[in-house]
């Protein structure tokens, strides 16, 4: 199970006609720049990596991309609840974007449905890929939640899987085993 934190303005497209959100799915691959195209392009060696250092058996596993807080918390799309579907102009700040998630996250119903999809998916291993400012939130609910053990954690794809690209440092990214120790849990 692969946790990014929540969706990305283009896991949606505008239904125009009808004036509403439609949702494509998690990481959709739009190119090699995005966590989907990341993923498409590098994941292989990424898991390689997750299967190596929590001695997973060779064979075949479903790779579910999962976001804890399923809403988009960039606030890309306003309006949906009003009728009249807007594009902000520019980017929205970071830290706008980390508030809205990390207030949503602080609702503990969010958290037990994360936690309850999770049981759901059964996951041989958790590969959590939040953003820097957001993976300690989610690394405490699963340690919490005792999947502490076949934890492990890297950087957001969108952020350093493509090494190779220009400003990138050139170096693999490297996939770590979680520890509870020392986790507000």
């Amino acid at each position: 199970m692969l946790v990014l934190e929540s969706p990305h303005k283009d896991e949606y497209r505008l239904n125009r006609r009808r004036n509403y959100l439609v949702p494509k799915g998690p990481a959709q691959a739009m190119g090699g720049a995005d966590a989907g195209g990341a993923i498409a392009e590098y994941g292989p060696g990424i898991l390689e990596q997750l299967v190596v250092l929590k001695g997973l058996a060779n064979g075949d596993y479903a790779l579910l991309i999962v976001n804890p807080v399923p809403y988009l918390t960039s606030l890309h799309w306003l309006g949906v609840l009003t009728g009249k579907v807007t594009r902000p102009e520019g980017k929205l700040n970071k830290d706008v974007r980390n508030h809205v998630w990390n207030q949503l996250w602080a609702l503990q119903w969010m958290q037990a449905d994360f936690l309850s999809r999770t049981a759901s998916y059964a996951p041989a291993a958790v590969l959590n890929c939040c953003t820097s400012k957001l993976q300690r939130a989610v690394t405490s609910a699963l340690c919490r939640a005792g999947y502490g053990p076949v934890s492990v954690y890297a950087s957001h794809p969108a952020v350093t899987w493509q090494t190779g690209k220009p400003g990138g440092n050139g170096r693999p990214v490297k996939v770590r085993s979680v520890s509870c120790k020392g986790c507000r849990c």
